[in-house]
């Protein structure tokens, strides 16, 4: 008995219902062409470290073969966008648009599935978790105020997922997200957003929820550890000043729940900020992330033809962006009292085109309490201590590259430096502690859950990093794309036993050179 309701509880867990869901969909009636969208189908084959065999660094380098590996991504890619860009996933997005009854209105609907066949095959069950889930499913409400200015209203409900609905402007700078609200909500973070559009002018305001687990004082037992909702308010707006430059802001206050630490338990966490975006451009529109945008999959839509290469006008775009968050959080210094801490980011991307040469440059900053801003905090829920020191991440990017038409052959080369985030502190281990235990220790931090601990008196040096790729593109969908990169990181570590049988901190060989071959359809 006990094993077939175990049986039972596996055949309807929420992942397979709603495999069985999309399955019994397609299934029901005729897919159309384009039901599934953003399709990646990615094969590789790849050695991300010629230098090295299986064991010998960190992370991991096992010897040439097929399958992705992530070791060949850079700090200085993907500055704009949710993924690598070499997953195989694909949207399956069902979607209706409908003249409304009232005239100049029209609604529409979208339900969006991300299906994720790397995280699937990652082998842990919250990858496989992860491997199908929300993108972005919505109702929305357009009201058409004068088509010829495209000036509207729109109304847009998001019934789980409101990850395209965040603050800030590049995507690995935005803030606002799910992850805003910590690892004690339960559940999505749905929400609302209300646009007014005038051109290339717009405003709009928004708002989620989140159920979050609220941590109140011991003597508080009413309350104590209970589910409750707490709210989200978001507003922004872009105006085109010249019809060259377009300057933005967007800001927002989030409650996050209650810190949990015992000192101030159940004192409120609320997070506030904003972002300040100026683009200057001229033959090149204004860059938006496509994880910020909305899908819709109309047959009516007529595609809009691609440009060939050879074919673009001299163009260029400079958009520069800042952003000021703050929250409030335990004070480790005075017991039962809280502190401000300060987070801040910026960036600058210059982007050149003439015919089939794209030229572009990178300029990133983000301080250490905005790289872990969603921890919240280096210690969690915490400000730093008074003897720890913490340095910015600043990385630079130089790139290139050229597309011969007539080949469908694009080049390219790219170049970075990477000043990365530290902190710098002296532990209290006690008088009988390992000489490698005592004294300045530098922890590299890479990013939430990404840090590297140096050898006692060690300091942080810059990471230097190069790329270079040619791409021959068979086909529109298919491309055939061979890879060298370089990386020269001097601040990776391991533990190595000494000559006593003790454990030590110790850099490991800081070169890596590595290659791949890869086949990628896109449609």
């Amino acid at each position: 008995m006990n094993r077939s309701r175990s049986l039972c509880s596996r055949l309807l867990s929420p992942g397979l219902a709603v495999g069985l869901f999309v399955l019994l969909g397609l299934t029901a009636s005729p897919a159309r062409a384009g039901d599934f969208m953003d399709t990646r189908i990615t094969f590789f084959f790849q050695d991300d470290d010629f230098l090295h065999d299986a064991g010998e660094t960190l992370p991991n380098s096992p010897t040439a073969g097929f399958g992705v590996r992530k070791g060949r991504v850079f700090f200085f890619e993907n500055h704009n966008r949710k993924d690598r860009g070499d997953e195989t996933l694909t949207h399956l997005v069902s979607y209706k648009s409908v003249a409304g009854f009232i005239p100049n209105l029209t609604t529409e609907a979208a339900l969006v599935l991300r299906l994720n066949i790397d995280s699937i095959y990652e082998g842990n069950f919250t990858a496989q978790r992860g491997g199908l889930r929300d993108e972005g499913t919505y109702i929305n409400l357009r009201y058409d105020l004068n088509p010829a200015n495209k000036e509207k209203v729109e109304l847009t409900l998001f019934p789980f997922s409101t990850e395209r609905f965040q603050l800030g402007y590049s995507y690995r700078m935005a803030w606002g997200g799910s992850n805003i609200f910590g690892t004690y909500r339960k559940g999505p973070a749905p929400g609302l957003k209300l646009t007014y559009t005038s051109g290339p002018s717009y405003a709009f305001v928004g708002a989620k929820t989140a159920t979050i687990q609220r941590f109140a004082p011991m003597e508080d037992t009413e309350l104590n550890d209970e589910l409750d909702t707490f709210y989200a308010g978001l507003l922004g707006g872009g105006y085109e000043v010249l019809p060259e430059l377009l300057l933005e802001v967007n800001g927002g206050v989030f409650q996050r729940g209650t810190i949990p630490n015992l000192a101030v338990r159940g004192e409120a966490l609320t997070a506030w900020g904003a972002s300040l975006q100026a683009v200057y451009h001229e033959g090149i529109p204004v860059g938006r992330s496509a994880d910020f945008g909305l899908y819709r999959n109309d047959p009516n839509r007529v595609p809009t033809p691609k440009t060939p290469a050879d074919a673009r006008p001299f163009g260029y775009s400079v958009a520069v962006e800042g952003t000021l968050l703050q929250h409030v959080l335990e004070d480790p210094e005075h017991y039962g009292g809280t502190q401000a801490q300060n987070a801040l980011a910026a960036d600058m991307n210059v982007l050149v085109q003439n015919k089939g040469l794209l030229v572009f440059a990178d300029f990133v900053y983000r301080d250490l309490p905005f790289i872990l801003f969603n921890v919240p905090g280096y210690h969690p829920y915490q400000t730093f201590l008074e003897q720890e020191s913490a340095s910015p991440e600043f990385w630079a990017a130089l790139g290139a590259e050229y597309t011969f038409t007539k080949r469908h052959l694009t080049p390219g080369i790219t170049f970075g430096l990477q000043v990365p985030a530290t902190v710098e502190t002296v532990p209290n281990e006690g008088s009988n502690a390992p000489t490698d235990s005592t004294g300045s220790r530098t922890v590299v931090v890479r990013s939430e859950g990404e840090q590297s601990i140096l050898p006692a008196g060690e300091k942080a040096v810059p990471i230097f990093g190069a790329k270079a790729n040619l791409r021959w593109d068979v086909s529109e969908m298919v491309s055939i794309i061979g890879e060298l990169f370089f990386s020269l990181d001097n601040n990776r570590t391991t533990f190595q036993d000494d000559t006593t049988g003790i454990s030590t901190r110790k850099f490991i060989d800081p070169y890596l050179f590595g290659g791949s071959i890869m086949a990628q359809a896109r449609y």
